[in-house]
């Protein structure tokens, strides 16, 4: 209760209607499939292959996004 009496105005400041469609839904994904990666392929014993892997299963680094038109 301690905590969230001193977090109070920053709790009420995120439940504002301009503030509620934040969410981190999409960055607990990413993590959660790097650490899927990370125990299958736990006996990789290059970091950049593993650091590739995980380029290569979250796009990261690659902007995927449809409504990007390049001229």
């Amino acid at each position: 209760l301690l905590t969230l009496y001193d977090n109070l105005i920053p709790v009420i400041t995120a439940l504002e209607p301009q503030y509620c469609h934040y969410t981190n839904g999409p960055l607990e994904g990413i993590n959660r499939k790097i650490k899927q990666i990370q125990r299958t392929a736990y006996d990789y014993r290059n970091f950049e292959h593993l650091k590739a892997r995980i380029y290569l299963q979250t796009y990261l680094g690659k902007d995927t996004r449809s409504s990007v038109r390049t001229a």
